[in-house]
């Protein structure tokens, strides 16, 4: 009970200091065309909802996310890995995680092609979504350097199957739902790596991260955060991203 109304004492104050907002949902930005983005939006959405407070998924180019956080046009943006705050440190990161990712390397079902661990992306040119910062440390710790972004995962998984490039990173979720929309029979992958995801405050709503905090730790806690990831994931794959 202590515990319940000190919660409650939390959110009073924190809410109290956006008076114009509290009557219309908070947006929360998703990266467009990313199936984990919007399942870590939808999530959100039941954590904020926990916390008696209003907010809505909204889809965004993923160029337009990080700009949009740091002018706190949005609430804050979907999920991210642990790094992200290397890049954007004006943005909040909120403790603990609530998802995650699923780095793979995707890449054509080819006699010629032969991934047998990460280091292997080094002899084929490989394509990435740009903004996907675990695409970009995966890049980064390998030493890629034959390397092309692409806006969206739908281009990316499309380039990739009719072979603009032999090899393509991005995260599990995303592939499954591409590749299965797309009908591409002949694509195989490779993981690389399990990467926890945070969802990330913009500058204006940073007090928000203890009252988030404690509710993601109560729902974890409580087993609901899973079942509400579970249903996130199933309600994305089976009704599209968009």
């Amino acid at each position: 009970m202590h515990i319940r109304n000190a919660l409650l004492a939390m959110i009073i104050s924190v809410l109290s200091a956006f008076p114009a907002r509290a009557a219309e949902p908070l947006h929360i930005a998703y990266f467009s065309g990313s199936a984990r983005s919007k399942i870590g939006a939808l999530i959100m959405v039941e954590v904020y909802k926990r916390a008696n407070i209003d907010t809505v998924a909204m889809s965004m180019p993923g160029a337009r996310n990080a700009p949009s956080a740091e002018a706190s046009l949005v609430v804050g943006e979907s999920v991210r890995v642990y790094s992200y705050a290397d890049a954007h440190p004006t943005l909040t990161r909120v403790e603990p995680a609530v998802t995650e990712w699923t780095t793979v390397a995707f890449y054509r079902d080819d006699a010629s092609i032969n991934l047998a661990g990460p280091s292997d992306m080094r002899n084929f040119r490989v394509g990435y979504v740009r903004g996907t910062r675990a695409a970009e440390d995966v890049i980064a710790e390998q030493r890629l350097t034959n390397v092309e972004g692409v806006d969206t995962p739908e281009t990316l998984f499309k380039m990739l199957n009719a072979r603009r490039f032999p090899v393509a990173l991005d995260g599990g979720t995303n592939g499954a739902y591409w590749i299965r929309k797309g009908d591409y029979p002949h694509i195989a992958k490779l993981e690389i790596n399990k990467i926890p995801l945070y969802h990330f405050l913009s500058p204006k709503y940073r007090e928000l991260a203890p009252v988030l905090s404690q509710t993601i730790k109560q729902l974890r806690a409580s087993g609901e955060l899973a079942k509400i990831a579970a249903r996130a994931e199933e309600a994305v794959m089976e009704s599209g991203i968009n």
